[in-house]
């Protein structure tokens, strides 16, 4: 209930939401992916700090965040994860996120995570990904070949069946 009165006042606060913006990737990349270029959790997931009413400091998943802002806070009861149809954890853009439950979450990984070329196969786990994404906005290097660096060997070298 604590974090969903901060979510309620983070939204609500014009500083909160510039804030947050200021650490979303302004262009989208590669597959229309908005990259957060913030503090990065294990899994990934970008990590964002709200204060409550009280003057508490929260750390929640920003792509949560970015949910209570295009849906609003009352969105996320009931719902147990915001998932990302795209794989791509550190994803902000709200058309590759969707509501459901950690067991959604779970099923999907598992039915995607063998697809050659998938963000969920990088051989530098997702944190690893994310931070390689990251840094490489941020320095300017090339977005599609620092994402293409974590390939496993195999997937580099599958032929594609379809273009």
């Amino acid at each position: 209930i604590a974090s969903i009165q901060a979510l309620r006042h983070g939204v609500a606060d014009r500083r909160t939401v510039a804030r947050y913006w200021k650490l979303v990737w302004p262009q989208p990349v590669l597959r229309d992916d908005l990259i957060w270029i913030g503090a990065l959790s294990a899994g990934g997931h970008g990590r964002f700090w709200i204060r409550d009413v009280q003057g508490k400091d929260i750390a929640i998943s920003s792509h949560r965040f970015r949910w209570a802002l295009e849906y609003g806070v009352d969105s996320l009861l009931g719902n147990e994860a915001i998932r990302h149809n795209c794989d791509e954890a550190a994803c902000q853009q709200i058309g590759h996120l969707v509501a459901g439950s950690v067991q959604q979450n779970t099923q999907e990984f598992f039915a995607r995570r063998d697809i050659p070329g998938s963000p969920l196969r990088d051989t530098r786990g997702p944190q690893g990904r994310a931070i390689a994404l990251r840094n490489a906005l941020i320095q300017g290097e090339d977005i599609t070949q620092v994402a293409r660096a974590g390939e496993p060997p195999m997937d580099r070298y599958q032929a594609t069946l379809f273009d």
